[in-house]
């Protein structure tokens, strides 16, 4: 069963400008991090090339790390040769904006398109 951790504020407080009452109910999502504009410039942008790519927290961090991280990159792995040996030509649909292909849940936010055009 997953458990999420979360706090309630035992005072009025102030977080990074949000202002917080007694008792107000606080999930800090490890998702959102992977969007933070300090981290990651543009981080709206798909971008397989950034110089720093590896700072991302997908698998969590530190005792937190995902026991299933190897094998979710393996499956990537075999994933993407299969596609890639199968469509000799891909391409990204123009106009697609990720900020309009999204949606939230419970975690935090996921794509619901991601329009491409392959070819054999």
């Amino acid at each position: 069963m997953l458990r999420y951790g979360f706090h309630v504020t035992m005072m009025d407080n102030k977080v990074l400008g949000e202002e917080l009452k007694k008792g107000d109910v606080v999930v800090a999502w490890m998702s959102a991090a992977n969007l933070d504009k300090v981290v990651f410039v543009d981080p709206f942008t798909l971008n397989i090339h950034r110089p720093n790519n590896k700072q991302h927290l997908t698998f969590g961090y530190g005792p937190h790390f995902c026991l299933g991280a190897p094998l979710a990159r393996l499956e990537a792995n075999i994933g993407l040769r299969l596609f890639l040996f199968h469509f000799q030509r891909i391409e990204p649909v123009p106009g697609f904006k990720l900020e309009e292909n999204l949606t939230p849940f419970a975690a935090g936010q996921t794509l619901t398109d991601l329009p491409m055009r392959v070819q054999r």
